[in-house]
């Protein structure tokens, strides 16, 4: 462990100057280090340090890209942090100890760390590999993982899902997320419901006025009310108005999806009216 300790000083020290490419050179240095002895050791009472490295690497790449592209150059430290902590996840995932000492417990949180860096670098084919682990028969009882790593999986998972238009389940992940997100995170939930509440646009649900309220998303009310009414033109106009934030959240596909349920509710409206689905 002096090489570990050694290369994380020098780590912190580089952050301290805000040199965080330095900083990222010595710290990809210690967790490679940490592997080794990680490996060797066999122990699993190592695992909450291999969080602590990992996390840190990619809140340091996250910083050096930005230096890198200031100065004009490729930011690809992001990208080699996710090969680095891709071998943090063989050495969790492979591990053959009896369950209750496997160090296939260390491997939801490295998962959710790898999930955070590919949504990032906009790389989601690479999340597949790691759902189908957790599916695994091999992976310990998703239940018994900490709280925060059930709510940051099924909360990826969740947006994974709506990207790919299984709506269903992005539904049941992000409630999931929401419903086990403690009542204090504000923050975490309000992220949830972002992706919650078009998601259950689509599906025909409506969020609560006061939720949203609550949550600061406001913006949201019109948006339901439209779909709700089958209001085409104030769906349309908040669409257009809202449109560089949606693209920006990465919901705009999503809301566009659900001018179907505003053409069913037109459509609703109008038989109510003529009482007869057929239009001369």
């Amino acid at each position: 462990f002096d090489e570990l300790v050694a290369f994380r000083l020098c780590a912190a020290g580089a952050a301290a100057r805000e040199d965080f490419v330095e900083a990222y050179g010595q710290q990809e240095a210690a967790l490679g280090a940490f592997h080794r002895a990680f490996q060797e050791s066999g122990a699993d009472w190592l695992v909450p340090a291999l969080h602590a490295v990992d996390h840190a690497l990619r809140l340091i790449a996250l910083r050096a890209d930005t230096q890198l592209r200031a100065r004009s150059e490729k930011g690809d430290k992001l990208q080699e942090a996710a090969r680095a902590l891709n071998k943090s996840f063989m050495i969790t995932i492979t591990d053959r100890a009896p369950l209750e000492s496997s160090k296939k417990w260390g491997s939801l949180a490295v998962i959710n760390e790898l999930f955070k860096i590919y949504f990032k670098l906009n790389n989601l084919r690479l999340c597949t590999n790691l759902i189908r682990a957790v599916d695994g028969t091999g992976f310990p009882p998703f239940d018994e993982f900490p709280t925060a790593q059930k709510v940051t999986y099924k909360f990826y998972v969740g947006r994974l899902s709506m990207l790919n238009t299984n709506f269903r389940l992005a539904e049941e992940q992000l409630l999931y997320a929401f419903a086990h997100c403690p009542k204090h995170s504000v923050k975490n939930k309000r992220l949830c419901l972002m992706y919650l509440v078009p998601t259950r646009l689509v599906l025909g649900h409506f969020a609560n006025p006061r939720l949203l309220d609550k949550y600061g998303l406001a913006h949201f009310k019109p948006l339901c009310r439209a779909v709700a009414q089958g209001d085409v033109r104030a769906f349309n106009e908040h669409k257009e108005t809202h449109q560089s934030m949606y693209i920006e959240q990465g919901i705009y596909l999503i809301v566009e999806r659900a001018k179907t349920v505003v053409y069913r509710n037109l459509f609703r409206k109008m038989h109510a009216i003529v009482g007869s689905s057929k239009l001369s």
